[in-house]
């Protein structure tokens, strides 16, 4: 996984922090990974109690219906985006440390003929906010 950034200090506008999942496909068969909606991942942004104060997908609509990611032997497949350090509501964030989440939303991953496994793959790390 992948944030760029762990400090930020902010001002009248809401920041952006940046997560991101990286899959690398280090086999000699295709991996296959099967997602039941529109929606490959998600980022949350969490408070100390783990309670989830904004998602990147909570302003997004996604199709429904089952599509796969196929990543070839050798290749590599990043997933991402930036999330506003804000509550989903808009109101800024208080001075803290927050965790920045950033999860696949597949079902299920396969490779090559094997039989397709379930299982969560995601990344946490702590940030800190701080005003200006």
């Amino acid at each position: 996984a992948s944030f760029p950034k762990s400090v930020f200090l902010l001002g009248s506008t809401a920041e952006q922090a940046a997560a991101s999942i990286n899959i690398t496909n280090t086999s000699n068969q295709n991996l296959v990974l099967h997602f039941t909606s529109g929606q490959e991942f998600d980022i949350s942004l969490l408070n100390s109690n783990n309670q989830v104060l904004n998602t990147w997908s909570s302003r997004i609509r996604f199709v429904q219906g089952n599509h796969d990611v196929t990543i070839a032997p050798g290749q590599s497949k990043s997933f991402g985006a930036s999330l506003g350090l804000q509550y989903v509501s808009g109101t800024p964030l208080a001075s803290g440390t927050y965790t920045l989440r950033v999860e696949m939303k597949a079902a299920s991953y396969a490779l090559g003929n094997n039989p397709a496994i379930a299982g969560i793959l995601k990344a946490d790390s702590s940030i800190f906010v701080d005003r200006l």
